[in-house]
This record gives structure tokens, C-alpha cells and sequence, in this order.
């Protein structure tokens, strides 16, 4: 299972600060923006020896850290920035990303929660917490949080496929189908898709719809052996058990036993 979470990126002006920290900070977002973190870092970082009361600064600093993968020390600048800003429904939702990005999930649903609490419109922290919850195995907790994402944001492919995902864990095998479907028709590249609709398909005995799906995610990665087991299933479900074989030995070959 393949998602992605959602930061939220702020690149704002500042007024009201002293001349050096806005320089610097000024400086590394037009850095950030070039993807040039590390030279973004150390501007954020004059900026705050200037002005350490900058919580657009430690939440940006944040973000770059982030984008190199310094996990923990984008938490520690977010939590800098909350201390600031107690009501930085932004800086909860992106620590919660990060510290999901750790493996602290039960820390990640708590600030995607804080951040709803803060701004009850917030789509991406409920698409975010939706797919922790998918993640860490309450699928139904996942549905009703990526539909509320939905309501609020119907035009993200992520949000559609990942309630595809979680439909498909509940067993509501034809609402997946039709969430896959509408992350398809927005994000044709989305070709991952393809293969978690075969499996509602083939669950829901439409095994010929499942041979499409899966035959068509197989030719973007050909080295899923999990896919040739769908595919094999599918054959044999239509009584094609020389396409079935086939299939079930490719995977065998790969080293993937049948689950």
C-alpha cells in the first residue's frame, strides 16, 4: 500500500520584524522554492539568530529540514513555532507528518487532531490522519475521516485512492471499485490504482474486469510478483487455468509464495 501525506507549505512575506531577520528570511524561501534546502536552512537560521520569535521562520526551517529528511529536527522547529503561535493549525498538521515519517503514529493522529480542533475545514489533516489510521489498521476510523477529507476537498486523486484502500480493507468492495475509479480519471499516472481495483474486482467476482485491471498495472511494474498471484487468481476464476498457471509460476519464480 502506497500514500502520501500532505505538508502544508508557507511562503508568506513579513512585516513588522527586524530588517536582518527578514532579509535572511526572505532569502530562504526564494532558496526553498529552488529546492536549494541547505542554503534555506542557514537563512532561516539568521533569520532566527535575529529573531527568535519568528514562527514563520521555525516552521519554514521546519519544512526544509523535512525535505532532507531531518525528521526529528523538523519536529523540534514545528514544536518551536507552536510554542510561538499556540494556534498554528499548519505546524500541528505538518509535525504530524513527521512524526508519522518516524513511526510515532499515536503522535501523528493527536496533532492531525489539534490541527482539525484548530481549523475544522482543514482537508489534508484529515486526508493525513485518515491515512494513518489506514496504516496502522482502523480502516473504518480511515473511511470516515478521508470522506470528510472528500466533502472538504473533492479534487485530490491521493484522497480518492486511499479510500479505495480502505474500503477495500471494510470488504465495501464496489465503493472501492468506484474510488479507484475516480483517482484513475483524475491521476492517469496513477497506475498503482489499477491494481487495488483488481483486487475489488476479483473479490466481488467480476474476475474478467480484474484480468484487465491487473494485466494493465503489470505493464508499468513487471516485477510485482504480488500482482501475478491477483492475476493468477483472476484466470482461474474464469476457468483459464493455463493463463492461471502461467501466472502462478512467474510468481514462483520471483520467489513470491502464494498468500
Amino acid at each position: 500500500m502506497k500514500s502520501i501525506l500532505l505538508f502544508t507549505v508557507m511562503v508568506v512575506s513579513i512585516i513588522g520584524t527586524s530588517q536582518p531577520s527578514i532579509k535572511f528570511y526572505n532569502k530562504g524561501v526564494k532558496l526553498a522554492s529552488k529546492s536549494e534546502y541547505v542554503g534555506a536552512i542557514e537563512n532561516f537560521s539568521r533569520a532566527l539568530e535575529a529573531d527568535p520569535y519568528l514562527p514563520e521562520a521555525w516552521f519554514n526551517r521546519a519544512l526544509a529540514k523535512s525535505k532532507l529528511k531531518d525528521y526529528g529536527g523538523a519536529i523540534a522547529d514545528y514544536s518551536k513555532a507552536i510554542d510561538i503561535r499556540p494556534r498554528f493549525a499548519m505546524a500541528y498538521n505538518n509535525r504530524g507528518a513527521d512524526k508519522n515519517e518516524m513511526g510515532d503514529y499515536e503522535g501523528a493522529i493527536e496533532d492531525y487532531s489539534r490541527a482539525i480542533a484548530l481549523r475544522p475545514g482543514y482537508a489534508r489533516a484529515y486526508y493525513n490522519r485518515g491515512v494513518v489510521k489506514l496504516k496502522i489498521g482502523d480502516a473504518v476510523e480511515a473511511c470516515g475521516d478521508l470522506t470528510k477529507s472528500i466533502e472538504l476537498d473533492a479534487g485530490f486523486a491521493e484522497t480518492w485512492y486511499n479510500r479505495g484502500l480502505a474500503f477495500n480493507a471494510v470488504g465495501n468492495f464496489l465503493k472501492a471499485v468506484n474510488d479507484f475509479t475516480k483517482a484513475i480519471l483524475m491521476d492517469a499516472k496513477m497506475t498503482r490504482a489499477y491494481k487495488h481495483r483488481a483486487i475489488a474486482y476479483a473479490e466481488s467476482e467480476q474476475s474478467s474486469n480484474a484480468i484487465l485491471d491487473v494485466e494493465k498495472y503489470l505493464q508499468t511494474d513487471s516485477l510485482d510478483c504480488e500482482a501475478y498471484q491477483l492475476a493468477a487468481i483472476a484466470y482461474f476464476q474464469t476457468g483459464d487455468s493455463t493463463k492461471g498457471k502461467a501466472k502462478l509460476n512467474r510468481a514462483d519464480r520471483m520467489g513470491c509464495a502464494l498468500k
